[in-house]
């Protein structure tokens, strides 16, 4: 049940004991307060705490959408409709505002009726209220509870998204609709709600596969059991019950155990160093991971091993490849050899999931211009390499930035000597469908790293580093773009040669 968060002092006035005092009138979560010595009276919102000024009115009864009263010094019985601002008062009759012991008139409304006894023949006259007519007897929303976040962990403790909804009356039929950053429905739930409740439990999934990252969003509709309308606000609004919902891809690159993406980078001495993450976009200050990566090159590859950490892959100088895995306590484990023949690649990104196998794949680039997809084979191994084409040694700069699209499938960014970055989509059979331009301008970042989520929106995003050592960090759009660029760290981040 929606309800104030603390009691709440109505507005009134103090009207003392010549007159009648404050007549107050409660109808979900309005309130209506008429000072009887005054010339106007007072709507409430006990929730969110506005007030609205009303004509002045004696004994009023708040309905469904409106209210009823008496008008001052008169007879007259009123009826006034509280969903347009501005209403004209319309009269309903005569009431005997004398008609009982306590001095009040014999007056009742309920969903969409009023009854009175009349001034002159004194027989109680019922009547259709002049409002809200066509949602009389509609079922209302009283209150919603539901998460606004869900971490879809595939290696981990997975998350559950968890909705409750309230309604005053049952539903014969409701259905909730999530959509995704593109406005397209994912995932649907239906069912009945014959007592007036709804429930919902969802763990992440979309059928097989877990949903990515990313900015959703819910719309909830239903209809009465009773045939008599659609699912209405407790005032009655005709309004969409709708909701947002952020999915953390729990294959974030987190080498600690916060689920929050963390930075690594190489100094110029061969140190290798780790900044954690916050969450919101920066960094905690660096604490050294490693040492002796001279000359070495150093590649973020996912979870090669199927245990849910980051792992790394390094190639040295003579060309042989080694797994270091993560430890899960912001550390790595001693190195493992995967393979030789690696110096014959001019670059070596750690892809993600491209073949839709729940395992981390890899892309090489060879001097010719051929890319190269590695399967991973969940256990810490590559299988027999598979070309992808040629024509990627146009590129300056080849990133490995997540999901951008909000499709699930993991996407490529590539800049080319123009500076232009576009972006390569994955289909999640391995390849990647023709690219698409992204922006200009690029060329002036001597670094580009993607490690996925750093603003804890859901959203892959984009990391830059600008000639005078500034990080800049550019969040996704859930849609295959970016939003205004803020400053992730400003100061020396030049001294590193390489960021992942």
């Amino acid at each position: 049940m929606e309800t104030a968060d603390a009691p709440r002092l109505l507005r009134g006035a103090e009207c003392g004991w010549a007159a009648w005092g404050n007549v107050v009138s409660i109808w979900g979560r309005q309130a209506v307060v008429a000072p009887q010595c005054a010339d106007h009276a007072y709507l409430h919102d006990v929730v969110t705490g506005a007030v609205r000024t009303l004509p002045a009115m004696r004994y009023p009864r708040l309905a469904d959408g409106g209210v009823v009263y008496v008008e001052p010094d008169s007879t007259d019985l009123m009826a006034l409709d509280l969903t347009t601002v501005g209403a004209t008062p319309v009269r309903l009759g005569e009431v005997n505002p004398w008609s009982t012991n306590d001095a009040r008139p014999r007056l009742t409304v309920d969903d969409h009726l009023v009854a009175w006894q009349d001034y002159a023949s004194g027989r109680v006259v019922v009547a259709p209220l002049p409002f809200g007519q066509n949602v009389a007897h509609a079922p209302r929303l009283l209150g919603t509870v539901a998460a606004t976040s869900l971490e879809a962990a595939p290696s981990g403790a997975v998350g559950r998204w968890h909705a409750e909804f309230d309604t005053t009356k049952p539903l014969g039929s409701w259905r909730l609709d999530l959509r995704n950053a593109g406005g397209a429905v994912v995932r649907t739930w239906t069912g009945t709600a014959p007592h007036g409740g709804i429930r919902l439990d969802w763990d992440g999934r979309l059928g097989t596969r877990w949903a990515p990252g990313g900015r959703y969003t819910w719309t909830l509709t239903g209809s009465a059991a009773d045939g008599e309308g659609a699912l209405r606000t407790l005032d009655g609004a005709p309004v969409a019950f709708t909701g947002v919902l952020v999915v953390k891809d729990g294959k974030v690159r987190d080498l600690g155990s916060d689920r929050v993406a963390d930075l690594l980078g190489t100094d110029a001495k061969g140190g290798l160093w780790r900044w954690d993450g916050t969450g919101v976009g920066t960094f905690r200050p660096r604490v050294q991971i490693g040492s002796g990566r001279g000359g070495l090159t150093v590649v973020s590859a996912g979870d090669l091993t199927g245990d849910g950490r980051p792992d790394l892959l390094v190639r040295d100088a003579s060309g042989v490849l080694w797994r270091q895995d993560g430890t899960g306590t912001g550390g790595i484990r001693p190195r493992v050899r995967v393979g030789t023949g690696w110096n014959g690649y001019t670059a070596i990104v750690g892809a993600g999931d491209l073949t839709g196998d729940g395992r981390a794949d890899v892309l090489a680039r060879d001097a010719s211009g051929r890319m190269w997809r590695y399967d991973g084979t969940g256990t810490g191994g590559l299988r027999a390499r598979v070309s992808l084409g040629t024509g990627w040694n146009a590129f300056t700069a080849i990133v490995a930035a997540g999901d951008l699209t909000g499709d699930g499938r993991p996407d490529l960014l590539v800049r080319d000597a123009k500076g232009v970055l576009s972006r390569y989509d994955g289909t999640g059979a391995g390849s990647y469908r023709p690219r698409v331009a992204v922006g200009g301008g690029w060329n002036a970042f001597t670094l580009l790293v993607g490690i996925g989520d750093v603003t804890g929106d859901g959203s892959s995003d984009l990391l830059a580093r600008d000639a005078v050592g500034t990080l800049w960090r550019y969040p996704g759009n859930g849609r295959g773009g970016f939003t205004t660029r803020a400053v992730s760290g400003a100061g020396s981040w030049q001294s590193f040669p390489r960021l992942f």
